[in-house]
């Protein structure tokens, strides 16, 4: 039984890693799977399947969504692109720099696959006018929005899957994840310009500003932008992240928070209907899935061998049963994916807990999915959408092979760790 079962999940996250275009139809078949096996065997009941979908991970989740979604109808993105290589002009090294700010900030309340979508089609489009290869920093772009992510509670899945599991508040999110995401985000931003400089001194003679900052200004005047719904939209996630900040006080957890703000905006847009045939349902099925997966292999007891290897390795040193869960959460990340690799040790970290205070046992989890998402393109859903955006707007239509980024998100997520082992020294 333990055996089949974990076989079954191997081959599961080995086939996401290999085909993540079918990672729905892959994680949903599994979780079919295991509902059956669970209630023949009696090790996992339908009905303790049934309960171990939370409901308000689920929630927050999609409330970030319909945030989004408005958001992008609105143009509000793209205003923001826009003045970005407007105050940039034809500094190239400034542009760069700009554009990976840009995608931190927003990837800290915004989920890194928003981000991307949004952001990389603005810089390959100001490449082509500023004469720079936009590969490297699509890549980096990809890498930055993971410690951007990582900040808050609402800036990526892993996150708000941590957060809903450990009933974990907002403001400790930011306490306790924002000094080391910031210090590995200026890492990569500043040895991204370095590395860029060469090419830009090369190429900024070719460049003609007049036209480029001519061919700007005619773009802000002819996107149309919400300003309506975008200051409504603005007034509300502000409200949203204030009541976060005092959720406790007011006795209401963030993903009712997330949920009831979401739902106001989405009765304030201008399209409602609209807003909810194009909201996407697959990040729900697949964390859906997940959930009954995960919690399955709980079920065998699996889990608590391991939790007991490691207290019997490690003792009460808390420290070091830290860095073991960062450490291996890393490496699964980098192969099997953010999602997957959260979801697994999630009851994991719960039993830990106790042994590691103070919420350290999830910082710890975060910070490792965090240096695994940036090591491999395929360890993030921004990755091959990345790559998807580099293949239609690039002008030769060259994509972003899987040794093109390991060469540089291989060092940085190296990078990360390293800062990652020192801020849990510091704050154990």
């Amino acid at each position: 039984m333990i055996i089949s079962v974990i076989i079954a999940v191997i081959l599961t996250y080995t086939l996401i890693s290999i085909f993540p275009e079918y990672r729905n139809i892959i994680v949903l078949s599994t979780a079919a799977f295991f509902i059956i096996l669970g209630q023949l065997t009696g090790v996992f009941p339908f009905e303790d399947a049934l309960l171990s979908i939370s409901l308000p991970i689920l929630m927050l989740m999609t409330s970030m969504e319909v945030f989004t979604l408005i958001f992008s109808k609105a143009n509000l993105f793209q205003f923001l692109a826009i003045k970005i290589i407007q105050l940039s002009k034809t500094q190239t090294n400034l542009f760069i720099l700009l554009m990976l700010c840009l995608t931190f900030l927003t990837s800290c309340v915004l989920n890194n696959l928003t981000t991307i979508f949004i952001l990389v089609p603005i810089t390959i489009y100001g490449s082509k006018y500023l004469k720079f290869d936009p590969k490297p920093i699509i890549i980096a772009q990809v890498i930055v929005s993971n410690p951007g992510g990582a900040s808050t509670l609402i800036g990526d899945f892993p996150n708000m899957l941590i957060a809903g599991y450990a009933n974990i508040d907002f403001i400790a999110f930011i306490k306790n994840m924002m000094p080391a995401t910031i210090l590995f985000a200026v890492v990569i931003i500043l040895d991204t310009v370095w590395r860029q400089r060469k090419q830009s001194d090369v190429t900024r003679q070719e460049i003609d500003s007049s036209k480029l900052i001519s061919f700007m200004n005619d773009k802000l005047k002819n996107t149309a932008f919400d300003k309506k719904t975008i200051t409504i939209g603005l007034i509300v996630f502000v409200l949203m992240i204030i009541s976060f900040i005092f959720s406790k006080d007011i006795n209401l957890p963030p993903e009712a928070i997330a949920f009831a703000s979401a739902m106001l905006f989405l009765v304030l847009s201008p399209k409602p209907k609209e807003i909810l045939n194009e909201l996407k349902t697959d990040n729900i099925f697949f964390f859906a899935a997940l959930f009954v997966i995960v919690n399955m292999v709980a079920a065998t007891g699996v889990l608590t061998i391991i939790v007991n290897d490691l207290v019997e390795l490690f003792g009460s040193n808390k420290y070091l049963i830290s860095l073991s869960v960062m450490y291996v959460a890393a490496f699964f990340t980098a192969f099997f994916s953010a999602g997957p690799t959260t979801a697994t040790f999630l009851p994991i970290a719960m039993q830990l807990d106790s042994i590691v205070p103070n919420n350290n046992i999830w910082w710890a989890l975060s910070l490792g999915v965090c240096a695994g998402s940036s090591a491999t393109l395929i360890a993030a859903t921004a990755g091959p959408i990345a790559t998807s955006l580099c293949e239609k707007y690039c002008d030769d239509h060259q994509s972003i092979s899987f040794v093109e980024f390991l060469k540089v998100g291989l060092k940085n997520g190296l990078i990360f760790l390293l800062i990652a082992t020192v801020y849990m020294l510091i704050i154990l």
